[in-house]
């Protein structure tokens, strides 16, 4: 089938975007396309590629926080090519959930990825660990799977405080 690729130039580069992992794609760069020194492509010439695999990955569906109800499913998880989680849960007291304002590493509403050295520095301060295991997500090859973590289920007696899935 034909694909209908993005295409931008980026100095010398030449960028297709719109394109799927595991997939052999086939181009023709036609008679006359331009090169950076002003050169010009004699004839077609057809070149083959393909893209690999996605790296695999694990992220929060949404922005990864849910409501601090009984009755709530658990966390929503997307993966890329993963079968298997490795995760822990962390309680944060009531009395530590709001941080002092010097604390800019908690600081929650940034949306930023937090560096490995910032979670520990959070796990070792703010929280305590009250759960650890694994969790098997079903793999589809390039494709995102979303999988709830049952937070409910893992922890049915809850205590007050905010619980930090890792």
């Amino acid at each position: 089938r034909d694909a209908r690729p993005g295409v931008t130039v980026d100095g010398r580069k030449l960028c297709l975007s719109g394109l799927r992992f595991a997939t052999d794609y086939t181009v023709t760069w036609r008679t006359g396309l331009p090169a950076a020194g002003g050169d010009k492509l004699l004839s077609d010439e057809r070149v083959k590629f393909s893209f690999g695999d996605a790296k695999p990955s694990v992220s929060f569906a949404g922005n990864g926080f849910i409501l601090p109800r009984q009755s709530a499913a658990g966390v929503t998880l997307d993966t890329v090519n993963v079968d298997t989680l490795g995760i822990k849960v962390y309680r944060v007291g009531d009395r530590n959930v709001v941080p002092p304002a010097d604390d800019d590493y908690y600081n929650i509403q940034s949306n930023r990825k937090m560096s490995t050295y910032t979670l520990k520095r959070f796990a070792d301060k703010q929280a305590i660990m009250v759960w650890q295991g694994t969790m098997k997500v079903d793999r589809r090859r390039n494709e995102t799977v979303s999988t709830i973590f049952p937070l409910g289920q893992v922890l049915p007696q809850r205590q007050p405080g905010a619980y930090v899935v890792l």
